[in-house]
């Protein structure tokens, strides 16, 4: 049940890459910029970003004080697919 979480939390991450790429774009913020940030290669950052690799919390962390937003401008709301889940942990 954890790994359909997290396999469910990646593919939201993924379905989300535009709209984050956007919100780098809105700030005038390169993927490489970011990228320094959380101490990762810009592949490394691509690769999570399209849902190959999950972010780690501590990423997640870093991506929102880099954009200073909040996980759930970050993540979205729950859907009611991604509900079950919520209590996986």
């Amino acid at each position: 049940r954890h790994r359909q979480a997290a396999r469910l939390a990646r593919e939201r991450v993924a379905q989300d890459a535009p709209d984050h790429l956007a919100e780098l774009a809105r700030q005038r913020k390169s993927r490489r910029a970011l990228a320094d940030h959380l101490d990762i290669s810009v592949q490394t950052l691509w690769s999570r970003l399209t849902g190959v690799h999950a972010f780690d919390l501590d990423e997640l962390d870093a991506i929102c004080a880099f954009l200073d937003i909040g996980y759930g401008e970050l993540l979205g709301p729950l859907t009611e697919r991604y509900a079950d889940f919520a209590g996986a942990a």
